[in-house]
């Protein structure tokens, strides 16, 4: 079999549901070359994958995002978009459609002379390539080349043919938008789809309705519960993997505390806005806030978290900026974070109900895929106040038994393997 070139940006939240697939799916990890970021080059080493330099876009994050290590223009950007955040849905959104062609088609010829060259050395007869790297897919599309879609965040990040890209048709009941702002970020949504298309009609060559919804035409892989999928037909090329939940960490000091608090009853409350939105220290302390006086543990990832803010964690609290993930899902009863769909894909394997404070791009669609299948609650992270928040909170603690069904759709999917399966046939071209 012809080495396998996987291309990913260079984001720990990107490669780590990949690398997890393609251990799982039993491909020996030489025969895998992983082109990606230098800021992710040791991640990729130590799972004994090759790595290639390869910058499909400007920016990464290896875990713990740093301004400072960004490219200026990019940092910018990073920076405002914090701030549109601020302004709730339509604010986030709009921002991000408006930004969306800063580089969409960034670094065309770099991207095209890279995969010949990776082409020239490995002989790959597939890419997989992360649904989000649109220059990438035009250069694979316009020179014919064969790759699998690996879609690493919400399904709904790929639409349909007919669906508007970055729109949210299915809209979680407690986020505020109102009518004038549905209809200016329709538009605005509209306006960029259409001159994204056709920029990727001149690029490859080959018409196209809907450049976000062209994917592989032999494999998509989802990182997502297809029990969870509502909204959508399933493809015969389609896929949806569970979840890719890495094996659980290994500190047992930390891990022999978890057990104490186990023990002691309480619900185990853990708290995490990721790598990226823990930045919004101000609705992370209107959380602290809500849960001050509750009988309840809490454990806190503070991440980018302002030391400001600190004050704001009560002192029995477990607050460190790194947590290990994994380990505290086996023993939490209930999960709070942004929306971040590894992050909601590894509570729903562990069975653990979510609260989600959506932000910014698919992190509303996940907070609908949540409310709709009732494992847990959305709460608008920048319009609800400390009572509602507190409502909202102790409320999903009821929907754990709906949580565990999830967990175990999931472990069905694990146990009958048919993704990978079908991934392996289609390597070897059976």
């Amino acid at each position: 079999m012809n080495k396998l070139v996987v291309i990913t940006p260079g984001y720990i939240s990107h490669y780590k549901p990949i690398a997890v697939f393609l251990t799982n799916a039993g491909i020996p990890a030489e025969q895998v070359v992983i082109a990606t970021s230098i800021a992710i080059k040791n991640n990729v080493i130590d799972d004994g994958f090759e790595f290639y330099e390869f910058d499909a876009w400007k920016n990464s994050n290896p875990g713990k995002i740093d301004i400072t290590k960004q490219d200026k223009e990019e940092a910018d950007i990073l920076l405002q978009s914090y701030e549109a955040t601020k302004g709730g849905m339509r604010s986030a959104l709009g921002f991000q459609a408006e930004h969306r062609l800063h580089d969409l088609f960034g670094r065309l010829d770099e991207i095209e002379q890279d995969i010949n060259k990776l082409v020239g050395i490995y002989d790959p007869k597939y890419f997989m390539v992360v649904q989000l790297c649109y220059n990438v897919v035009a250069i694979l599309e316009k020179k014919g080349m064969k790759y699998i879609t690996f879609v690493t965040g919400n399904p709904d990040q790929l639409p349909r043919e007919n669906e508007l890209y970055g729109y949210p048709h299915h809209l979680p009941s407690d986020i505020r938008f109102s009518p004038e702002e549905s209809q200016e970020l329709l538009a605005l949504c509209e306006n960029v789809q259409n001159e994204a298309t056709a920029q990727y009609t001149q690029i490859t060559g080959t018409p196209c309705n809907n450049v976000f919804s062209v994917a592989s035409k032999d494999m998509i892989l989802y990182n997502f519960p297809e029990s969870m999928i509502l909204h959508r037909d399933i493809n015969d090329n389609e896929f949806y993997l569970g979840s890719c939940c890495r094996e659980c960490e290994k500190d047992y000091e930390f891990e022999k505390h978890l057990q104490e608090l186990k023990k002691v009853g309480k619900p185990i409350i853990y708290i995490s806005f990721g790598t990226v939105f823990s930045v919004r220290g101000d609705v992370l302390m209107k959380i602290f806030q809500a849960l001050k006086n509750e009988d309840v543990s809490v454990v806190v990832a503070k991440g980018v978290l302002d030391q400001k803010f600190y004050k704001y964690i009560r002192e029995d609290w477990i607050a460190e900026e790194f947590i290990p993930q994994i380990l505290v899902l086996k023993y939490a009863d209930l999960y709070i974070g942004h929306g971040g769909n590894n992050s909601i894909t590894e509570a729903l394997t562990y069975g653990v109900p979510v609260v989600v404070l959506p932000f910014a791009s698919d992190q509303f669609f996940s907070a609908k895929a949540i409310e709709e299948n009732q494992v847990g609650a959305v709460i608008d992270p920048n319009f609800a106040d400390d009572i509602l928040i507190k409502k909202q909170i102790l409320g999903a603690l009821a929907y754990r038994k709906k949580a565990q069904e999830i967990k175990d759709s999931i472990i069905a999917t694990h146990t009958e393997r048919i993704a990978e399966k079908e991934f392996i046939k289609l390597l070897e071209g059976k």
